[in-house]
């Protein structure tokens, strides 16, 4: 598995502009797994030339002894969740569509338990195991050709599962703009975990002493939604309904 701190570098420079699709938390197993959502973003995938996708972690829910979630809630076992998902992604993989891809709290149950992770197992199974970090993904994408010595436009981007959490969109936004404050020069950042769908621009002065310049740099921060519907531990804690 190679370090997080390699750069995922990925280049399009047939396109002048890219769609990116964050597929997070999908909880395939679930029984509250939202099939039709999942079929769609496929379908627009493999239909749309410029559309591309972010695996973020928590695709399988993953249930095993010892974890929050029941075993006996879920509709796949564990094993069935991951040869489902290497059958859903393959066609993906293969019209190489995607990016790159990060585990979550679901997946790494198994890497406390046993010393493995079923997502990462999926990754090396359809061949694009150098798009796979286990903690963070550090991109780099270059678009179209008419930028620097004909690379296209560039742009950078960190990529985490994430540890936010909040009853409401706002409160995540709040604890992952802090979050991008960690970073300096990325142009987004993309998390999932909170299956709390919202995202906002914040801008921080950029001061060049050497240039005697004073910019404002943007950053794009997503928190993505997830595949799932109201799930028991949601009702019990009266989160927000969410779609």
């Amino acid at each position: 598995m190679l370090p997080d701190s390699k750069f995922i570098v990925r280049s399009f420079p047939e396109f002048d502009n890219i769609i990116i699709i964050p597929l997070f938390d999908e909880h395939i197993g679930s029984a509250t797994h939202i099939m039709e959502r999942w079929v769609e973003a496929k379908k627009f995938l493999l239909e749309t030339p410029n559309a591309f996708c972010i695996i973020g972690g928590d695709m399988m829910n993953n249930s095993i002894m010892g974890s929050v979630a029941s075993p006996f809630d879920d509709v796949m076992t564990p094993t069935e969740q991951k040869e489902w998902l290497y059958e859903e992604l393959k066609p993906l993989a293969e019209a190489n569509k995607i990016i790159c891809g990060v585990p979550g709290n679901h997946e790494l149950r198994h890497h406390k338990f046993t010393d493995s992770n079923p997502l990462y197992d999926v990754f090396c199974r359809l061949r694009i195991e150098t798009l796979y970090r286990d903690s963070r993904c550090y991109l780099k994408l270059y678009v179209g050709s008419s930028g620097a010595r004909g690379k296209g436009t560039v742009y950078t981007g960190v990529i985490t599962h994430g540890t936010f959490t909040g009853k409401t969109g706002g409160l995540v936004l709040n604890k992952l703009s802090q979050f991008a404050d960690y970073f300096e020069g990325a142009d987004f950042i993309i998390v999932g975990h909170a299956h709390s769908p919202a995202h906002d621009r914040p801008c921080k002065t950029v001061i060049n002493p050497y240039a005697n310049t004073a910019t404002v740099k943007e950053t794009l921060i997503v928190s993505a939604s997830s595949g799932t519907g109201q799930e028991k531990y949601a009702l019990k804690n009266n989160h927000r309904p969410k779609k």
